[in-house]
C-alpha cells in the first residue's frame, strides 16, 4: 500500500490528458483502493469530490464495487433519514 503522494506519482507519470481509464486500473493495481483513485483524481485533475465519483463509481476499473457502494451510500441516507425524522 503507497500513501496518496505515491498515488499522485503514479497518477502524474502515467496519464496523458486522456487516458483515465488506464491511469485508474494501474492505481488499482499499485494497491490504490476507490478511495484512494478518488482522492488522486481531485488532487490531480482538480475535480470536485462529485466529478471525481462520477468517474470513479461509473468506471471499468471499479465496476464490480458500483453495487455494494450505492447500496451502502443508500443505507447510510436512510439511517440519517430516519434519525433526522425522530428528532
Amino acid at each position: 500500500m503507497h500513501s496518496n503522494l505515491e498515488y499522485r506519482q503514479i497518477f502524474a507519470s502515467n496519464y496523458n490528458g486522456s487516458n483515465i481509464e488506464e491511469v485508474m486500473e494501474i492505481l488499482k493495481t499499485s494497491g490504490a483502493s476507490q478511495m484512494d483513485t478518488l482522492k488522486v483524481l481531485m488532487d490531480e485533475l482538480n475535480f470536485s469530490i462529485t466529478e471525481a465519483d462520477e468517474i470513479v463509481l461509473n468506471s471499468i476499473t471499479w465496476i464490480e464495487n458500483k453495487e455494494i457502494t450505492l447500496r451502502i451510500r443508500e443505507g447510510f441516507a436512510d439511517i440519517l433519514k430516519n434519525s433526522h425524522s425522530e428528532n
